[in-house]
């Protein structure tokens, strides 16, 4: 092959890369955009309850961010890193925010026992929920299979305001800090 043979194939892969990118990008938005406004529900009596005292306790609240790990992602890895929600639930507590982080796991069946042990032992407060039928899921089916919508911000009536896990993008943790700030503002 030729130089210009060369450079044309380059050329030639990298738009399709963007092309096929932009088309990934497009299908994760929509997936987005269809999940705001529409109701989750947390199936509470469905699943094993752990720092959970009653319903009333997570109805109540003005928000509810929820965190959605299924069971491709490592719950145990995950659990480990639950400081970084420890920090924003204190930060959202000083400003006086109505919110609560609803945690709900769905460890694969190998590694449940383990860490399901870990859970009890964890040292942080948190409002967790393991799911080990897939009720979650199943009753709520407008969820799609992408990670990244697998966390939003439920408003009172369950509805989601926002998806996007604070965690991973910058983008939605500003997002997040706008609206809680935004409310907090608007009850003075």
């Amino acid at each position: 092959m030729n130089n210009s043979n060369i450079l044309i194939t380059a050329l030639l892969l990298t738009i399709a890369g963007i092309v096929v990118s932009s088309c990934d990008r497009s299908k994760i938005e929509q997936e987005l955009k269809q999940l705001t406004g529409t109701e989750i529900t947390v199936p509470h009596d469905s699943l094993l309850a752990f720092n959970y005292k009653d319903k009333v306790q997570l109805d109540s609240s003005e928000y509810k961010y929820v965190i959605y790990y299924d069971s491709t992602v490592c719950s145990t890895c995950t659990l480990k890193n639950m400081y970084y929600w420890e920090v924003l639930r204190d930060s959202v507590s000083s400003l006086g925010a109505n919110v609560n982080f609803v945690f709900i796991f769905a460890p694969r069946k190998e590694e449940r026992g383990k860490f399901l042990s870990d859970l009890k032992n964890a040292r942080e407060e948190f409002i967790a929920f393991v799911d080990t039928s897939g009720c979650f899921i199943k009753r709520n089916c407008q969820i799609p299979q992408n990670v990244n919508a697998h966390a939003f911000l439920l408003d009172s009536d369950n509805k989601v305001i926002m998806v996007g896990n604070a965690q991973n993008n910058p983008a939605i943790e500003t997002l997040f800090w706008k609206i809680i700030h935004r409310t907090n503002e608007n009850e003075k």
